[in-house]
């Protein structure tokens, strides 16, 4: 089986006069989708953090950059994880859940708490999530929610995260295969590459 993996797309924008600036890497996306079209996967894997977000954290704005963008922002990650969609024809999508999505649950717990968890008739997620903004079981996808604790388990094995943990001096691959002897662990949120091999009986 071939399981194709990303994460930490942190798709958002600055608005600098009339212009919209991705704080995203759109040629990065579009290489993983041109290399997903061509392994065509039987699973594809998103590790988190694919919206940024910045809109809505818990940090003072220092400027006024992020007015207005935070619907573009939702629309071009729908539109990445569609374009995946229609790359990996036959493949099983599954998103985990991160730190960057769950600002959306915060934002709404902190400002208007009536409303986390509201769910429209019919829908399988609620209205003010993630995976109920993106619509993402319309087009496909599997979320996994539950920062801190989601993840998807391939294999009893073999699971994907996004991860609490980011140490320095490259050691967060280390912490984590401390967490896990009998699991083979995949997780996104460091923003590096990094492997630790543990072997035993």
């Amino acid at each position: 089986k071939v399981i194709f993996v990303l994460s930490d797309a942190q798709i958002g924008y600055r608005r600098i006069g009339e212009e919209l600036v991705p704080i995203h890497d759109e040629n990065s996306i579009a290489a993983a989708l041109k290399l997903a079209n061509d392994l065509r996967p039987d699973f594809v894997v998103d590790c988190g953090d694919t919206v940024d977000f910045a809109e809505l954290g818990k940090y003072s704005p220092k400027d006024n950059h992020f007015i207005g963008t935070l619907q573009p922002s939702l629309q071009r990650t729908h539109e990445m994880f569609a374009e995946f969609t229609a790359a990996t024809p036959g493949a099983e999508r599954h998103s985990v859940d991160s730190n960057h999505t769950k600002r959306l649950g915060d934002y709404v717990l902190r400002n208007a708490f009536e409303l986390y968890g509201i769910t429209a008739p019919g829908d399988k997620y609620p209205a003010l999530s993630v995976p109920g903004l993106l619509k993402l079981d319309e087009i496909g996808w599997n979320f996994h929610g539950g920062y801190g604790l989601a993840e998807y388990e391939y294999a009893p094995d073999l699971a994907f995260i996004h991860g609490t943990d980011s140490v320095s001096q490259g050691s967060t691959a280390a912490k984590l295969g401390k967490k896990n002897h009998d699991r083979n662990i995949i997780q996104g949120h460091a923003h590096r590459m990094e492997t630790q091999y543990h072997t035993d009986r």
